[in-house]
């Protein structure tokens, strides 16, 4: 059974890499949902069941979700829930897991700075690394490349003047 599920939680193990069968890579964590509510009648918060739920991140979310989540933090999931039951011997149950589509973090407990990623060049797209980009300073803009047989080459001076007006893009 899989049905489109959207879920807010917190990541309860560290995030880990693993490969498949098939050979595509994916990143794996626990996820428990809380289930606090307001009690108007004691004026109390009251602490529900927590749900626990395996979360999987395949190829290049996989990636930027490893670089990205640590445990603790407060995230978003939206994927496809996939109940799978299961036996050790004499226990039995069923495993909640979801394959994560999109993932984010929650922004009303705290920030983030996002950066997009870059594909590296692969046969199958689906198979590129996402990389954040480096942050670019001023220093790593060239100057514009002069003629040589012109002028001189431009002093340091002339190379900061032209980085500071120049569109990076």
């Amino acid at each position: 059974m899989t049905e489109n599920i959207t879920v807010v939680g917190n990541v309860a193990s560290e995030p880990r890499q693993a490969v498949s069968g098939a050979g595509a890579t994916y990143t794996s964590f626990r996820l428990a949902t809380d289930n606090r509510r307001y009690d108007r009648a004691t004026g109390e918060w009251i602490d529900g069941t927590p749900n626990w739920f395996t979360i999987y991140v395949w190829r290049a979310l996989g990636e930027n979700a490893l670089a990205s989540v640590r445990t603790g933090d407060r995230v978003l999931i939206s994927g496809r829930l996939r109940l799978r039951a299961w036996t050790d011997g004499d226990r039995r149950g069923t495993a909640a897991e979801i394959d994560a589509d999109a993932m984010g973090p929650d922004l009303r407990w705290g920030t983030t700075t996002f950066h997009r990623a870059r594909r590296l060049a692969a046969a199958d797209p689906d198979e590129g690394i996402d990389v954040p980009p480096a942050p670019m300073a001023l220093t790593d803009i060239e100057a514009p490349p002069v003629d040589a047989q012109d002028e001189p080459a431009a002093s340091g001076a002339q190379a900061e003047q032209w980085a500071a007006t120049a569109t990076p893009f």
